[in-house]
């Protein structure tokens, strides 16, 4: 990112706006990098994931 700043420096505020855009940039990347880091981790440990079902209420009777 600093180096980004340096390079668009000279432009003006313009272009150190453009160069700010990479801050969600990083943030996402992050994210992807704590994902992967967690899925690896998991298949190390021969440990494996589910999704939390949530189990339906069941259906109304009506009376008709």
């Amino acid at each position: 990112m600093v180096e980004r700043l340096v390079t668009v420096w000279p432009v003006g505020a313009e272009g150190r706006w453009v160069a700010a855009a990479v801050l969600p940039e990083i943030g996402y990347d992050i994210a992807l990098q704590t994902a992967f880091v967690h899925a690896a981790i998991l298949s190390v440990l021969h440990r494996d994931t589910a999704w939390n079902h949530v189990t339906p209420a069941p259906a109304a009777v009506s009376s008709a």
